[in-house]
């Protein structure tokens, strides 16, 4: 057996240098991983070093296998390290710039990782280096970090692997990235102003509920009067909600979380995902955004080089609906069996008749990549501008609902002091 000289992460994340002895780099580097360490470099030492070092060898392989309390512990912290998306975006256009300039992969990811100050993204592209050194392809390897690589991105790197177009695909994913991002942050920033109105709202009623309207109803509830309805409805709603408002909120969060566990089963997602379709807004709204990133993701892998059918199977990862997903699968199948794309797409009765149209376009024209690209920011546009009505309609709808709840407070708690002569018998 040949010796190496090793330099690993340990599951502390500290590096660690010593020798091994094993058969090839690549057995080295499987023997280090097996001991709960992340290769950084293997390098193979001549014949007189290992005879002299052979015990060193040794000794090293038992003391780097002390800092592993249970097996495979540090590949599992590396695993839960999630980039951020902004972080994705960067990362993905510095690869694709530096493949582009003709550096290989194992160079691009040395260099990142060294100029990279976050521990954890740093680490990341340590192991998948790794994984590079040993012979797996970049999508392999992006696999061990599910959280920072979703199956759309593991699923195009590997479209354009076996394309010969990963530069390209790169650069098109940073796009795809991006325009993920700010869409995100749009719609996060136009949720603010009515949360936090709900919010207040929702603790103006509370404190009601439970600071004034008891003190009241203490004070009404000692005279022989009959109160108003709006008053005795209050006070039956005050009582049920401080008997039962814990055990109210209990229940609501066992239903959430019995919900979040029912989703993890497809059978049960896709009586979800049906009922979703079937509402007025929320439907509409499901089905573009499905659409939109299934002709964005398509446009991107088929206009990098990408063969026709390994870039519709990597799009329908990108559909999230089930029952959407499963008929864009049938639309699949369609076209491997010689069907154009802009029928099949038309006979699963999700995507728009502009979108259809285009599509149909660029099959005529040879224009695909363009065609999709348009349908998909139709569809975007389409979606912001729902999402936006939606919002519009919300504001004024949560200020009518709030102000009827606070009108209806208000009338229960004065009715009775308006007819308070009458309680005291004046």
């Amino acid at each position: 057996m040949k010796v190496f000289q090793y330099v690993v992460l340990n599951a502390q994340g500290k590096e660690i240098k010593g020798t091994i002895e094993a058969d090839s780099p690549r057995h080295a580097r499987q023997l280090l991983r097996e001991q709960s360490s992340v290769p950084i470099s293997v390098t193979e030492v001549d014949a007189s070093y290992a005879l002299n070092r052979s015990f060193g060898a040794r000794l090293s392989t038992m003391v780097s296998s002390l800092f592993s309390a249970n097996k495979d512990k540090a590949s599992i912290q590396v695993s839960r390290f999630k980039v951020a998306n902004k972080d994705l975006v960067v990362l993905t256009r510095q690869i694709s710039t530096l493949m582009s300039a003709g550096l290989g992969l194992e160079e691009i990811l040395k260099g990142l990782s060294e100029e990279q100050k976050h521990s954890g993204t740093k680490q990341m592209l340590i192991a998948i280096r790794a994984r590079v050194l040993e012979g797996h392809s970049l999508s392999f390897a992006l696999s061990e970090f599910p959280r920072s690589f979703s199956k759309v991105y593991r699923a195009s790197v590997e479209a354009g692997e076996q394309a010969g177009e990963l530069a390209s695909v790169l650069k098109r994913l940073a796009d795809l990235t991006e325009a993920n991002y700010q869409m995100k942050q749009k719609i996060n920033q136009a949720m603010i102003y009515p949360t936090a109105m709900l919010t207040v709202s929702m603790g103006i009623v509370a404190f009601l509920m439970i600071v004034v309207v008891p003190r009241l109803i203490d004070t009404f509830a000692g005279q022989n009067a009959v109160l108003p309805l709006a008053t005795r409805i209050l006070i039956v709603i005050t009582d049920l909600f401080s008997v039962y408002g814990l055990h109210t909120l209990l229940v609501l969060l066992l239903l959430v979380a019995l919900l979040s566990q029912l989703l993890k089963y497809s059978r049960f997602q896709f009586v979800f995902d049906s009922i979703l379709l079937k509402l007025p807004i929320i439907g509409s709204l499901v089905r573009q955004i499905n659409t939109a990133r299934f002709s964005r993701t398509l446009g991107i892998l088929y206009g990098s080089g990408a063969p026709i059918m390994a870039s519709l199977r990597a799009a329908t990862a990108v559909v999230h609906s089930l029952p959407i997903k499963a008929r864009v699968e049938l639309a699949v199948k369609q076209v491997k069996e010689g069907a154009h794309l802009s029928k099949a797409l038309k006979n699963t009765d999700d995507f728009s008749s502009l979108t259809v149209q285009l599509i149909a376009s660029g099959e005529s024209s040879g224009q695909l990549e363009d065609m999709l690209a348009r349908a998909a920011q139709n569809e975007e546009q389409d979606i912001q501008f729902l999402i936006n009505k939606c919002l519009a309609l919300f504001e004024p709808l949560l200020i009518i609902v709030m102000g009827g709840i606070a009108l209806f407070i208000c009338l229960a708690i004065f009715l009775p002091i308006f007819e308070l002569t009458n309680f005291v018998g004046i």
